[in-house]
């Protein structure tokens, strides 16, 4: 098995307001399995380093500690369409 047998290629029209994640695996693995547990991960992705958000460290030291994230390398970029 390959690795382009794990991609999925879809398409769609991106709108003002839209916001994409791109994370490595133990975060997004994380992010996958808050949602199925019907929890909004986006809106503490969305929040951080906000007045009322964590920052990324402390985020992932939390998840960490809580043992609902894997210690490995964690990066996350938000882009957010305006």
């Amino acid at each position: 098995m390959s690795i382009g047998d794990h991609v999925r290629l879809t398409e769609g029209d991106v709108q003002p307001e839209d916001t994409f994640y791109l994370m490595t695996d133990a975060l997004a693995c994380w992010f996958i399995s808050d949602e199925e547990d019907g929890r909004t991960p986006w809106s503490i992705l969305k929040d951080l380093h906000t007045a009322d958000g964590e920052i990324f460290p402390a985020l992932v030291a939390r998840l960490r500690a809580e043992s609902a994230l894997k210690n490995d390398d964690c990066t996350l970029v938000r882009i957010d369409v305006h």
